[in-house]
């Protein structure tokens, strides 16, 4: 019988930290999965127009988007993604690549 309660109870300790451990993970860990076809992704798109439209108005300077190179979704949670983007610009007419990264929540806020 003591035997027995001293295992219930250790079992109920290390379920508890376990789950303790699990729910301490921040958003997005730093997992990214790569979005097979970028320019056919409706929130990418959207988040690629949001963050050049934010940089354009933050430097006072026609940035306008050219392509969009790479996109990596980042763990879902709750919801929200959290997307890594690649993308081509031109800048007051002079081509660069740069990278954003957009956090859009379940109803497309960004």
């Amino acid at each position: 019988m003591k035997k027995s309660l001293q295992t219930a109870f250790l079992l109920s300790i290390f379920t508890v930290v376990f789950g303790l451990s699990i729910s301490a993970q921040p958003y997005g860990s730093g997992v990214y999965k790569a979005v097979d076809k970028p320019n056919e992704d409706a929130g990418v798109g959207l988040a690629a127009d949001f963050a050049v439209k934010e940089q354009s108005a933050k430097s006072k300077k026609e940035i306008k988007l050219t392509e969009i190179l790479k996109a990596a979704d980042g763990s879902a949670k709750l919801g929200a993604r959290n997307l890594q983007l690649c993308l081509n610009v031109t800048t007051d007419s002079k081509p660069s690549t740069v990278q954003a990264i957009v956090t859009m929540d379940q109803y497309s806020n960004l």
